[in-house]
């Protein structure tokens, strides 16, 4: 019996230790654990290359690190431990008493149940400890330090239990992202540059468990659900606050620092924070969310991310807070955040927008706010209509001071907006807006401009020293502006382009640089008592079918150049009124301006017979040029006896100077002996002739020029190409707009004429130069996604009226150059080709998404070569090859049809059309049969009604509807692991 016992004992003893050894594995290397058991590392592992070190796809398993180090070579995407089965849910996974240092994540729960992890150190790797999409899961007594990235995260996962933990010296501490039915206990967060964030979009990712016991830098965490009429204040001591679902309660008396949000309400309403101090936060200083009816007063939000924000959040009142040096806005109302009321906030010098309104945040009210020396100052975005912007200044942004894209039916009064690098009040698609008493002054582009925003009223603005013009209407249709002054702008006072059916009244334009008011493109225009005084150039200017406008006591007096100017016939004829045809036009000043109908008022059936005929006479024995092409011939001008300066100019067809060049052609005076070229006397007397201010050549536009004291008669001559020219034409020459251009150019300068010799001196062929630029513009800050346009002037267009860059990524400055070339020496543009135009850029091609051409072609080029006008087309060669670029019809006037095209850059480009198919028509069918129907009539082609083209000066327009770059946090969840990743590794 004994013995039997004895074996019996032996037997048990046996079994025990057989099933000890069967379920405890000892590890020694990296690898991967694919069977339940306890494993057991039995040595430290240093320097590992593997991308995992210990890969668990297994549940019930147990790995215990027994104090020992897994240490990587610290290599992005490589994991410590990586518990993840990508075929089932892992459960009952325990990972303890390890040190894992120097991996992308340290230890890594992925789609991981009811495990844990505890007792580890997770140490200088980017994250720590980290569980992604894994529940029922305890982190107990775990440290995280010396992260890149983030100590501890929990992302999309719930019903976690994080105990006794720390987390210090991590970039961020603890993280709890879209997370919900968390609970934290009694952890610690301390020296990490942002503690600790929670974050979510819907109501179960709030729903956590967190008490005071947790600490953020010795402070305790509030983090209050269902807290009602309580208040907390300095006493508190708080180091975070959370608001969830609260009313009534007040916290005031805080300093908020380090964390991803200062204060965060979460569907809070009727609830106060006041004279609270929060900086440095990665999110938001102070932030609301669904929260209504709120009072935010005297606080100061400071150096975060944003400073004070309100998503989805109405009724609430935001008073005497500072929000300055946010790293992206100051004050920002978005997702629909209505019927606020901001009041003596400062929201200045932050890195994008002082107080930003985005997406449909409509019927808020803005009230003495200062907002200086941000990008924008006040900006309006997506439909953020119906606010009120009273008192407020916006001053020394690099942007704009007030921007409205797509947000009109708003009202702007007594705000000043001044000294800004792009336009000081900026009104885009913002149709219907009031804007009335606002000073707009100093700023680097125009004071007040309004883009695609008609039907806007502007009264008692004031808008000077602009270094563009003062108020700039571009397509914007319908508008009044009463009692506004514009004056001392480098460009024009005020200038409608392109802006018909307008309304102009007891407006003040004065010692301006070039034009007090100009008018282009902008028929139906009404003027009414205004004056344009002092101005450098001309008073009053309609210029470019600008007709049926009508001008009524207006005062046009001691300006420079002209005090009125048409270039159609006007409804009240007055001082300088142009006679234009399609071969020559004419404009005059009064010498007495103060008399309005005195002087010139010209229509081409006045009394003043104004005709252009064959020059023969012209030749080198009685001109300076070889041969003459028209001359322009005025009589019976008996009622020009007041005229004091006179310009003229006279067009020419490609075809009527084929023999000439074209950069010789000048406007000769018959002095009554000799035909002289104007050019040859810029400000100078013409022997036995008149005084020239002004004269040139417009190679673009196929015109000659010149302003002198009188009408004159005047002939298009130039110098005969030589045989021994290349017979591929040489490059046209630019257009040289005055004398002193011609000479830089190196046209004729002398100011006395050379004696005629008695036989034509011999001409010694040279090389053509390289045509200059005949546009060229700066280009500075497009932000990306947004589209910088310049709208190209008359006098140097190059076919191209408009151009739109988008951004790819931001453009801080650089240079666009355009002329009309010869063809390049390549294969010839599909189609019959009408105008070769090189653009180049110092920009480089990665940071252009995209560039929109508008451009122009002549209907007698169209007609003459039987071209389709439905069928010209831009072409773009680049990669050794012509492309045709998409491109549409969009309007025409009576001399142009205007068309749009887009292209990814720049490049040489094409102009090509093709001509109208030849429809052959059928023979007679023989009489016995019965004769062949008629070909059937295709329906008419409806056109849409024109748009109006654009001219004028450059205008850069900072568009931008980059909504992504405008609001990096629209939708938390698309950002996801933002904080979590922080300085990632990888």
């Amino acid at each position: 019996m004994r013995v039997i016992l004895a074996s019996l004992v032996l037997l048990f003893s046996l079994f025990l230790a057989g099933s000890v050894s069967a379920q405890t594995t000892n590890v020694s290397n990296c690898t991967t654990i694919s069977s339940p058991g306890v494993y057991v590392l039995n040595q430290s592992i240093t320097n590992s290359a593997n991308t995992t070190c210990i890969e668990i796809i297994s549940s019930n398993v147990t790995f215990d690190g027994a104090g020992y180090t897994i240490d990587g070579n610290d290599t992005a995407f490589t994991y410590g431990v990586y518990v993840y089965n990508s075929s089932t849910t892992l459960t009952n996974v325990t990972v303890k008493n390890l040190t894992v240092t120097d991996w992308s994540r340290g230890i890594y729960y992925q789609n991981a149940q009811n495990g844990s992890i505890a007792n580890n150190t997770a140490n200088s790797n980017s994250f720590g400890i980290y569980l992604s999409s894994s529940s029922n899961n305890t982190l107990t007594n775990n440290t995280a330090s010396s992260s890149s990235a983030t100590g501890i995260v929990l992302y999309s996962s719930s019903n976690n239990t994080l105990t006794n933990n720390t987390a210090s010296s991590n970039s961020n501490g603890i993280y709890l992202g879209y997370s919900d039915s968390s609970t934290l206990t009694n952890n610690n967060m301390t020296n990490n540059t942002r503690n600790f964030l929670l974050e979510g979009n819907q109501d179960s990712h709030f729903n956590n468990s967190i008490d005071t016991s947790n600490a953020v830098d010795g402070k305790p965490i509030y983090y209050i659900k269902n807290g009602a009429n309580t208040v907390y204040n300095s006493s508190s001591n708080a180091g975070i606050f959370y608001c969830i679902w609260c009313s009534n309660v007040t916290i005031r008396d805080l300093t908020f620092t380090k964390n991803g949000y200062g204060v965060l309400f979460w569907s809070t309403n009727n609830s106060r924070i006041e004279n609270i101090t929060t900086s440095s936060n990665s999110y938001d200083g102070i932030h609301l969310s669904s929260s209504n009816s709120n009072t935010i007063s005297n606080n100061n939000a400071s150096s975060n991310q944003y400073g004070i924000v309100l998503s989805s959040s109405n009724s609430s009142t935001l008073t005497n807070n500072t929000a300055s040096s946010n790293t992206m806005s100051g004050i920002y109302l978005r997702s629909s955040s209505t019927n606020n009321t901001l009041t003596n906030n400062k929201a200045s010098s932050n890195t994008q927008y002082g107080i930003y309104l985005l997406s449909s945040s409509t019927n808020n009210t803005l009230t003495n706010n200062t907002a200086n020396s941000n990008c924008v100052g006040i900006y309006l975005l997506s439909s953020s209509t119906n606010n009120t912007l009273t008192n407020n200044t916006a001053n020394s942004n690099s942007c704009s001071g007030i921007y409205l894209y797509s947000s009109g039916n708003s009202t702007l009064t007594n705000n000043k907006a001044s000294s800004n690098t792009q336009n000081g009040v900026y009104l885009y698609s913002s149709s219907s807006s009031t804007l009335t008493n606002n000073t707009a002054s100093n700023n680097t582009q125009e004071g007040i401009y309004l883009y695609l925003s008609g039907n806007s009223t502007l009264t008692n603005n004031t808008a000077s020293s602009n270094t563009r013009s003062g108020i700039y209407l571009l397509s914007s249709n319908s508008s009044t502006l009463t009692n506004n002054t514009a004056k001392n702008n480098t460009m024009n006072g005020i200038y409608l382009n392109s802006s018909s059916s307008s309304t102009l009244n007891n407006n003040t334009a004065s010692s301006n640089e070039d034009y007090g008011i100009w008018l282009c493109l902008s028929v139906n225009t009404t003027l009414n008592k205004n004056t344009a005084r002092s101005n450098k150039r001309i008073g009053i200017r309609l210029c470019y079918s600008s007709k049926n406008s009508t001008l009524t006591n207006d005062t046009a007096s001691d300006n420079t150049l002209w005090d009125y100017s048409a270039t159609d016939n006007i409804a009240n004829g007055t001082t300088g009124v142009l006679l234009d045809t399609s071969s020559f036009a004419i404009s005059a000043t009064a010498s007495n301006a103060s008399s309005a109908n005195v002087g010139v008022n010209l229509t081409p059936a006045s009394s003043a017979n104004a005709t252009t005929i064959s020059l023969p006479d012209v030749n080198t024995t009685t001109a300076d040029r070889d041969r003459g092409v028209k001359y322009l011939n005025m009589t019976n001008a008996t009622s020009l006896e007041n005229v004091s300066r006179v310009a003229t100019k006279v067009y020419y067809a490609d075809d009527e100077i084929s023999s000439l060049n074209e950069s010789t052609l000048c406007l000769l005076y018959w002095n009554g002996t000799r035909w002289l070229c104007t050019i040859n006397y810029v400000n100078s007397t013409i022997p036995n002739g008149p005084f020239v201010y002004d004269a040139g050549r417009d190679t673009t536009n196929n015109y000659v020029y010149a302003e002198t004291s009188k009408f004159s008669v005047y002939g298009v001559a130039g110098n005969i190409i030589t045989t021994s020219s290349p017979s591929t034409p040489s490059a046209p020459a630019a257009a040289v707009t005055s004398g002193a251009a011609a000479a830089a150019a190196g046209g004729p300068t002398a100011l006395t004429p050379t004696p005629a010799p008695t036989t034509a001196p011999p001409v010694t062929p040279t090389a053509a130069a390289p045509p200059a630029p005949q546009f060229q513009a700066a280009v500075t800050s497009i932000m990306p996604g947004d589209v910088g346009r310049f709208t190209i002037p008359p006098e140097g267009r190059i076919l191209v009226t408009e151009l739109g860059i988008r951004a790819a990524k931001e453009i801080t400055s650089g240079t666009v150059e355009g002329k009309t070339v010869d063809r390049p020496a390549v294969a010839p543009a599909p189609g019959d080709a009408f105008k070769y135009i090189q653009f180049t850029t110092d920009i480089g091609s990665e940071k252009i998404e995209y560039v929109d051409i508008t451009f122009r072609v002549e209907k007698s080029w169209i007609s003459a070569n039987s071209i389709d006008a439905n069928a010209v087309a831009l072409h773009r060669y680049a990669d050794d090859k012509w492309s045709k670029l998409p491109t549409s019809r969009a309007s025409e006037d009576a001399v142009y049809v205007y068309y749009t095209a887009r292209s990814p850059g720049f490049s040489y480009f094409a102009i090509s059309g093709e001509k109208v198919p030849v429809v052959v028509t059928p023979a007679p069918a023989p009489p016995v049969t019965t004769p062949a129907a008629p070909p059937t009539t295709a329906p008419p082609v409806t056109t849409p009604a024109p748009k109006k083209g654009i001219c004028g000066p450059s205008a850069l327009i900072a568009i931008a509807v980059l909504v992504n770059y405008l609001s990096p946090r629209a939708g938390r969840r698309a950002s996801q692991q933002r904080y979590a990743q922080g300085k990632r590794k990888e």
